[in-house]
Order: C-alpha cells, then structure tokens, then sequence
C-alpha cells in the first residue's frame, strides 16, 4: 500500500501498445505526431511523450507555448508542434528551442516573420487552414486559402513546413460532414500542387478521423485521446483499433460510519437515508478533479462491488454508500476509475452520467493527485 490518500496509476506499457496499435492502423509509412496537451489528457504529458515515441511516434503535438516547452526541458529533442495560438512574447522561445509553430492567417505569420528577424532566427510554421471547424485557421474558398498561403509563403524568416486542418464531426455516426472537410483540405493540396508547393508535414486526423476517415490516413496522424486508451465517443467502432485505458484513479477511505434511516449527508442534505446505512467516507473531491456534477449520479469500486455515491460531493472528499459492501475498513482504497478485481469503472461511464465527454474527466484530474508510473 502507497502513502497517497488519492493517486492516478498511469499504466505506460498500456500507452505504448496504444501507440503501436494507432500507428499500424494509419500505416507503417506514416508520421505519428502524439498530442499530449493538457498535461498528456491528465496522465503526464513528459513520462507519455516518452512513452509514445519508444513505441512508435514520430512528432509530439501541444496546445501552448509552455507546454512545449516543458518538452524541451525534459531533454525530448523530436519535432514538436504547438497547436494554439502564437503570442508576440512566445516566438524568442520557440525559435531558440526549435519549437514548431501554427499559423491561423497571414496577419499571424507576418508577425512571426518579423519578431523572427528581429532575433535573427528562423521558424518553422504549419499553416492551419479551417475547411469547417469554425475555430482558428485561413478561411474562405480553396483559391482564397491558396493566395493567403503564397503570401505566408513569402515572408522571411519563416519555414512553411506544414499544412494542417482539424476536423467537427469526425467522431459522429453519419460522416458526411467530415468528408465535406477532407475533400475541401484536398482540394487545397491539389492547388498547392499544380503550383508546385507541397509541404513536408500534412496532416488532419485526429483519433476519430484516424478510426472513421480512412482518407485522414494519407498524411501525418495526430491522435490525443485514443492514445491514452479511451475512443473518442460512444459512437466510435471499437473494433476498428483496440485499446486499453491507462490511467486508473484510487483514493483512500477515511472513515466508515452506521447512519440511521433518515439521517442525511454532505452538503445542502440531498441525500437521506430511506434505512440503516454503512457510509464511507473517501479521500477525493472537486478540487482532485472529482466533479461535483456527479454528485449521487455514479458509483465506484470498494472490494470489487459498486458503492453509489451519496449526497454532494464536496471539495477533498465525498460519501459512498456500502451497507451491502462486507469488510471495509478506513485506509483501504476505493477506485474511482479502473478495474477492482471483476468489475470496472470507467471514465466513459462517469461522463454518460452528467453528459459530457470523457476528454474531460481525465483532464479535469488535478494536480493535487499524485501520478505514479508503471509498467507491465
């Protein structure tokens, strides 16, 4: 038993044979950039990043300027790509840590040009180009892409390596929409091409366009979910590629207590007892990442059974019930997600409950939870 009162084990051979399995299925010819932004989804964005690039993968993907960086400093020396937003007073340090930079529009690219010469240096840029997501990225029509691209493409100081898009509804049932995005991205390749202008990274799938859009596999893939085991909607095919979740969340019970019928718990008293109850009490909240929204609307795991949740969860520590729950005592643990002995919990499942995603629930883990590392 480890000294953690709530703790992530984060199973990195299981990231590993993700990765493995990712990369066969867009084939072995293709680049695999590995997204680990918001702290890897919650698992670690250093020990994944590792772990994706022993397996496999070739470029490794961020959202912003000090994630990247974070990369750097942990010796990682792969390409790396920053997805989001290029600020003024972020260029020094991507240039002088030879990070890959991404470029919306022509305005973008003509300030990076220029903070560039300024420091004497040059960057490599992806040119994202918006074929429907609505967010970020040179938009209009495929000769209205094609003459801002050119003009990017004549700044100095600057490396157009790449060209990229993100898809809406890759992860939906009905692809219609999705395709509608890959044939105008094509679309703008073709172009570039009759000009002679092609780029050394293209790319556009990202875990749900890798395992619906087999045309998303002709270039570079950049999978983020599905490498930490999860798929990226209930809608997926899930024998498409297997995987395997990797992280599991346990927390430590503090108390356990009789309650008589009628008696209520936590916070605003949503919860009473309808007869004699064994509550206990475990080590894990909101600010852990536990979100209140599942308060009395999930369960988890204590000894392999399934213990609901009473009452609100509050912010270090929440009630499950386990009056049919035998031999539990204080200091044991409960997962909140995984696998105890033969049942699991699983994020989906806490996402169903409050009609979300389950991007957000390994995201949302905290800080405060100690991750710990492990292998096969």
């Amino acid at each position: 038993m480890n000294k953690y009162e709530t703790f992530a084990e984060i199973n990195l051979s299981k990231i590993g044979q993700n990765i493995s399995n990712l990369k066969k299925l867009a084939g072995s010819e293709n680049r695999l950039m590995a997204i680990v932004k918001a702290d890897g989804y919650g698992h670690g964005a250093v020990e994944t990043a590792k772990a994706a690039l022993k397996n496999g993968a070739d470029f490794i993907g961020v959202a912003r300027n000090k994630e990247a960086l974070k990369i750097r400093e942990n010796n990682i020396s792969c390409p790396v790509l920053t997805l989001g937003c290029p600020w003024e007073d972020s260029i020094k340090d991507s240039a002088e840590n030879n990070i890959d930079i991404s470029v919306y529009d022509y305005k973008t690219a003509k300030m990076i040009s220029a903070k560039a010469k300024e420091i004497n240096k040059n960057i490599n840029v992806h040119i994202k180009v918006d074929t429907g997501m609505g967010r970020v990225g040179i938009y209009g029509t495929e000769k209205e892409i094609f003459s801002e691209i050119i003009k990017i493409m004549e700044l100095s100081n600057i490396n157009p390596v790449g060209i990229f898009t993100h898809f809406a509804t890759a992860d939906e049932k009905d692809s219609e929409y999705a395709l509608l995005q890959m044939s105008k991205f094509q679309s703008v390749l073709d172009i570039l091409k009759k000009n002679n202008i092609d780029f050394q990274y293209k790319h556009c799938a990202n875990s749900a366009a890798l395992m619906n859009i087999k045309q998303s596999r002709n270039f570079m893939v950049r999978p983020g979910i599905a490498i930490y085991g999860l798929y990226p909607s209930l809608d997926i095919n899930r024998n498409i590629v297997k995987l395997q979740p990797a992280m599991s969340l346990k927390a430590r019970i503090v108390q356990v207590k009789n309650v008589k019928k009628g008696s209520s718990v936590s916070y605003g008293r949503t919860w009473f007892a309808k007869k004699d109850s064994r509550l206990a009490i475990i080590a894990i909240g909101y600010a852990d990442g536990f979100q209140r929204l599942l308060s009395s609307k999930t369960y988890v795991l204590i000894n392999g059974e399934k213990a609901p949740l009473r009452g609100t969860i509050c912010m270090d520590m929440c009630v499950a019930d386990i009056t049919d729950i035998k031999n539990v005592t204080p200091g044991e643990y409960a997962t909140i997600i995984g696998k105890d002995r033969d049942n699991e919990i699983s994020a989906d499942y806490h996402a169903k409950q409050i009609g979300t995603i389950n991007y957000e629930i390994v995201s949302s883990i905290t800080s405060r939870v100690k991750r710990l590392y492990v292998y096969d």
